[in-house]
C-alpha cells in the first residue's frame, strides 16, 4: 500500500472506512507532532487501533543529510528525532519506523537513524 506522511490527519481519518472495506493497511507517517491539538491524537490512536502502522516524519522536517553534516548524528536524534518522539511516547504511540523528509537520506543517516527505527524510507 502506498504510504502517506506529513500531517494530513483529517484526511487519512476520514478514510478509515474505505480501507477496512478494501482490506488495507496503510502505513502513516507524522510529522510537526508539537502542533497537533488533541482532537489529532485522538484520531492518530483511533488509526493505529485500526492496524495501520503510524511512523514519524521528522519534528520539523529537516533536511537530514544537510543537518548531519553540519552538526552530527546526536544534534539531529537529539533535536529532530528524540524530541518529537517525546511527543507520541508520552500519548502510548509507540512508534518503529521513519521516513526522510524530501526522500532525502544517505549511509551516514541511514546509520543514524537505525538506532531508532525498526525500517527507513
Amino acid at each position: 500500500m502506498k504510504l502517506r506522511d506529513d500531517h494530513h490527519i483529517d484526511n487519512w481519518h476520514r478514510n478509515l472506512e474505505f480501507f477496512e472495506k478494501n482490506n488495507m493497511k496503510v502505513t502513516f507517517y507524522i510529522c510537526y507532532p508539537h502542533k497537533m491539538k488533541d482532537e489529532a491524537w485522538d484520531k492518530i490512536k483511533e488509526i493505529q487501533l485500526q492496524g495501520h502502522p503510524i511512523g514519524f516524519h521528522g519534528l520539523n522536517h529537516k533536511w537530514a543529510t544537510r543537518f548531519i553534516e553540519k552538526y552530527g548524528c546526536q544534534q539531529y536524534l537529539d533535536y529532530e528525532i528524540d524530541k518529537g518522539l517525546n511527543f507520541f511516547k508520552d500519548r502510548g504511540i509507540k512508534i518503529n519506523h521513519f521516513s526522510y523528509p524530501f526522500g532525502n537520506r544517505n549511509i551516514e543517516t541511514d546509520d543514524c537513524l537505525f538506532k531508532r527505527f525498526c525500517t527507513l524510507r
